[in-house]
């Protein structure tokens, strides 16, 4: 995650550097609803996988 963050960051960085004008408070919540819901989403899937073969194993 941290890693997407960072190359995000980088991109912003360049976009700045070739002229572009970025309005950095938006920006960083745009950049953290993201990651937020990244987190969110792979958690759900995690769980999904978890459960789906917590219930295809046989219990004995």
């Amino acid at each position: 995650m941290w890693g997407l963050v960072l190359a995000a960051i980088g991109v912003g960085i360049l976009a700045w550097a070739s002229g572009l004008t970025i309005d950095v408070g938006l920006a960083l919540i745009v950049l953290l609803a993201v990651a937020g819901a990244a987190l969110l989403v792979g958690s759900l899937v995690s769980a999904a996988r978890h459960s789906r073969s917590t219930a295809s194993t046989p219990r004995g």
